[in-house]
């Protein structure tokens, strides 16, 4: 049984690459606020997977998968 697509019913998958661009800005943005982790000494016990929960949970999906797409680079 063949299924046609329409408006209505869209591909499951559709074929789709996700675009950097528009999210570097942010990225670097985001990025540059949380850098003082970097170099400040871990005065609060964090380790460094607890930090990038953090930052995570500061970032919305399209941030999320702009950096996902950056490390598989």
């Amino acid at each position: 049984r063949r299924i046609r697509h329409s408006p209505q019913h869209p591909p499951i998958f559709p074929q789709h690459v996700f675009d950097t661009s528009k999210t570097d800005k942010t990225l670097r943005n985001v990025f540059a606020k949380k850098q003082s982790w970097a170099t400040a000494p871990e005065e609060s016990g964090a380790t460094k997977e607890e930090q990038a929960i953090e930052l995570l949970k500061g970032m919305t999906p399209e941030q999320i998968m702009a950096v996902i797409s950056a490390i598989n680079r």
